[in-house]
């Protein structure tokens, strides 16, 4: 399952990402609320399929997309050494109505699941 299956109103991303979003991301910021409201900032380093003037040249201007997300449920969360953590593959499944999250290293791992995001902003960068 891709990421893009997990985004609703993701009309631009799908012009952006006509193909899916790469597996290979980073997860680089999660922030949880008790309200259960939820934004993540995922790091992806696949060249955008269309041009996108306010941003640059691809690999001159910018060579990362920080695709911004928000949910409003989001269970059980399981980080450990976040720290360490880096690009690896986004493994996505479907259980019940959930969908289910896991990143993983050698020494870190990322895991949660939620009903859907919804698709708030491309942010640029340079790495």
């Amino acid at each position: 399952m891709n990421l893009m299956d997990a985004i609703e109103r993701n009309v631009f991303l799908e012009k952006v990402f006509p193909e899916g979003i790469a597996d290979t991301l980073e997860i680089r910021q999660l922030c949880l609320e008790k309200s259960g409201r939820t934004t993540i900032r995922i790091l992806v380093k696949q060249k955008p399929a269309i041009d996108v003037q306010k941003w640059g040249e691809w690999n001159k201007d910018f060579d990362t997309l920080g695709v911004v997300l928000t949910g409003s449920s989001i269970h059980d969360v399981e980080i450990e050494n976040w720290e360490g953590s880096g690009s690896s593959s986004l493994n996505i499944s479907k259980k019940d109505d959930l969908f289910c999250f896991l990143q993983e290293g050698n020494d870190w791992k990322i895991s949660f699941s939620c009903d859907s995001f919804i698709f708030e902003e491309i942010v640029t960068g340079l790495e």
